[in-house]
């Protein structure tokens, strides 16, 4: 390339861009101050690959080259300063090639970090949605304190764990599955706006978990976006009440199903700290494959899980161990007594965190009712899990109102009027639950 091109070439890149390419080595430098050593087990790759495995594809961003010319006390002015004249042109040529990977690749892109900074990137797009990145923490840390990721690679896929917190009623993990080979992006199933890999056959273990042999703990998916084919980034939420909640050895050997709904569960008291072992064994996504329409209901229901016609999945196992923190100064919790109601339903918790309501009460007591919270604007909360977790991204939680009210009456006669068109309302519904509820009460937090 003559001068006059290489200056023609250096006119049309974006000064943005060159901006953009140099923050890159700065954030690269950041991300790797939280690599440390750490205590995850990492796979051995093998080469016996199944069909199903994908390779793994990392650039390594430490090993950037860098040309070193020196002169020697004998070397004329004119010489240094032509090597001084030729460097700077290598220089910007360096650029102006980088300049075009940042456009063409999109993990070079600086809004597109490979693993770095996933709660501050998509926390406002979960289900259970907020400023993650202003509560949790790195997951793990060296001997010095200096904060870093888990990372587990086998048959050439890396998964990264990088932050976590935990409130007490849940605990969330911000994770990174990076793949060579590339995932089929186009025919994963999205559930609003996002998409889901699901960690299937993991496993679980709680340091505090010791009193029960009969307890399987897993993680359930991770919920999250695709950065690039090859990069997906998102976090794994797991409702810690279930966690807790356990039947005894002696209890589950005298009953004929240990899950009978006359078994009396046990609750473990969540410790400030406690440490968590994790096997995933497999990801799995679940695809919109054309050619499972080629076969019956029949073949499709003999299928095992996962296959190759409904699902797209990566076999690990990947291991990791942590410890875990609960923050139990973000959440308060306020205890109501339900009056005029029938069953022994006269209780009822509220506990607000960070990133959602959680209403505790019997619900063996609860079965003829329907509890129902509306923020202090009076907006109806829909929530999850018998509607009793409560995302409260976008409400006013100053205060809230709990109603109690009859199951079929809620299901037959006005719960479509607390929507809009099936979706989330921001009207006021106070008036309407006033007319049916058999009881309320306003929690001021």
């Amino acid at each position: 390339m003559n001068s006059e091109n290489l200056f023609l070439a250096l006119g049309n890149v974006d000064d943005r861009l060159i901006e953009d390419c140099a923050d890159f080595y700065t954030d690269a430098d950041m991300r790797r101050g939280r690599k440390v050593n750490n205590t995850a087990s990492t796979g051995k790759t093998s080469d016996n690959t199944s069909h199903h495995n994908r390779s793994l594809y990392i650039k390594d961003l430490d090993n950037r080259g860098q040309d070193h010319m020196t002169s020697g006390r004998k070397k004329s002015v004119f010489t240094r300063g032509r090597i001084a004249f030729i460097t700077s042109i290598a220089a910007i040529l360096a650029l102006v090639i980088f300049s075009g990977l940042c456009i063409s690749h999109p993990a070079f892109a600086k809004d597109v970090p490979l693993v770095g900074d996933v709660f501050a990137s998509i926390g406002y797009k979960l289900g259970f949605g907020g400023s993650y990145d202003s509560y949790a923490t790195p997951i793990t840390s060296d001997e010095n304190g200096n904060p870093g990721e888990l990372s587990s690679s086998i048959n050439n896929t890396t998964v990264t764990l990088q932050d976590i917190y935990c409130d007490g009623k849940s605990m969330y993990i911000s994770v990174a599955v990076e793949s060579k080979d590339a995932f089929p992006v186009d025919q994963i199933y999205e559930i609003d706006g996002l998409k889901r890999l699901e960690v299937f056959n993991s496993k679980v273990n709680y340091s505090f978990a010791t009193d029960s042999t009969y307890q399987s703990y897993c993680f359930d998916y991770i919920e999250g976006e695709f950065k690039d084919e090859h990069t997906f980034v998102g976090c794994i939420k797991t409702d810690l009440e279930s966690v807790l909640r356990y039947v005894p050895d002696d209890v589950a050997q005298s009953s004929d199903q240990l899950y009978d709904s006359d078994v009396e569960w046990k609750y473990y008291e969540l410790p400030d700290t406690f440490t968590v072992d994790v096997t995933i064994n497999q990801i799995v996504a679940s695809i919109d494959n054309p050619e499972a329409g080629n076969l019956s209901a029949d073949e499709l229901g003999s299928l095992d899980y996962p296959n190759e016609y409904e699902n797209w999945w990566i076999d690990g196992p990947w291991k990791f161990t942590f410890d875990v923190n609960v923050d139990n100064k973000s959440s308060v919790s306020k205890t109501i007594e339900l009056t005029g109601l029938d069953s022994g339903f006269d209780e009822l918790t509220a506990t607000l965190t960070p990133f959602e309501l959680v209403l505790s009460y019997d619900h063996d007591a609860a079965m003829d009712y329907v509890v129902v919270a509306v923020d202090a604007n009076g907006v109806y909360m829909p929530g999850e899990n018998d509607m009793d977790t409560i995302p409260v991204q976008g409400f006013d939680t100053s205060s809230v109102t709990i109603y109690v009210c009859d199951y079929d009456d809620f299901m037959d006669n006005f719960k479509g009027q607390l929507l809009d068109n099936g979706e989330p309302s921001s009207k006021d519904c106070r008036d309407i639950l006033e007319s049916h509820a058999l009881f309320s009460k306003n929690i001021s937090f």
